[in-house]
């Protein structure tokens, strides 16, 4: 490691001591956290190209590890450290929605969500399983797309729901495209989906859009009615 990149870090490192880390910017963060992960590679380089493909630190730790690894520099073990710390974003998020009715800590179910799959560079669809509490059984993942396709079955919907013995379900998927409007084809498999689990008496209670930053609710928009 040469004498400016050492110098860097530690000018880096005495910035989040002195002014706190909320006073990194994201491309500083990732860098600081790269520190212990690459100790004698310059980091700059990697963080800039990270950036330039996916845009923010949100992109990053939600790009697939093929694409990742892709980037000079990122080997397998700093890719599995950085997929650990979205993990760990996943944890923490959830602990929000832990043990609640989730219809009455909207706000809470929302951030989960968006935590979960904003920007997440293709479709993935979540259904979340309720208990006769609203009380979150578990989080599954129902399946994954290309940017604008995926396909879900009714019938799989309802096997998965009744393997949890499931009251209540909550769908979610993202919109890569960041367009926070509900397709025609989102607003026909709500339908579908509430009819199937309906004849099952289990209730969707909500079927939400997440778009960047954004968390979109099909029932709030009158799309359907539970």
């Amino acid at each position: 490691m040469s004498d400016d990149t050492a110098g860097h870090r530690e000018r880096l490192r005495q910035k989040s001591i002195d002014k706190g880390l909320e006073s990194l910017t994201d491309q500083e963060l990732f860098e600081l956290l790269l520190f212990s992960m690459l100790p004698r590679i310059d980091t700059k380089p990697i963080v800039k190209s990270c950036f330039k493909k996916f845009h923010s630190f949100a992109g990053i730790i939600n790009a697939s590890e093929a694409e990742l690894t892709a980037i000079d520099g990122l080997g397998p073990k700093t890719v599995q450290h950085i997929k650990a710390i979205k993990c760990l974003f996943g944890r923490l998020s959830f602990e929000r929605i832990k043990q609640k009715n989730v219809l009455s800590s909207w706000h809470d179910l929302q951030f989960y969500c968006i935590q979960e799959l904003s920007n997440y560079p293709i479709e993935a669809f979540l259904m979340i399983l309720l208990d006769n509490q609203n009380q979150v059984i578990d989080i599954k993942e129902l399946g994954r797309g290309t940017v604008n396709q995926m396909t879900i079955y009714p019938r799989e919907v309802l096997k998965l729901a009744l393997s949890y013995e499931a009251l209540g379900v909550i769908l979610v998927h993202n919109h890569p495209s960041q367009d926070d409007r509900a397709s025609r084809e989102d607003i026909n498999l709500t339908k579908n989906l509430q009819s199937t689990l309906r004849s099952a008496n289990i209730t969707l209670h909500d079927h939400l859009i997440i778009a960047g930053g954004k968390c979109v609710s099909l029932r709030n928009q009158g799309l359907f009615t539970p």
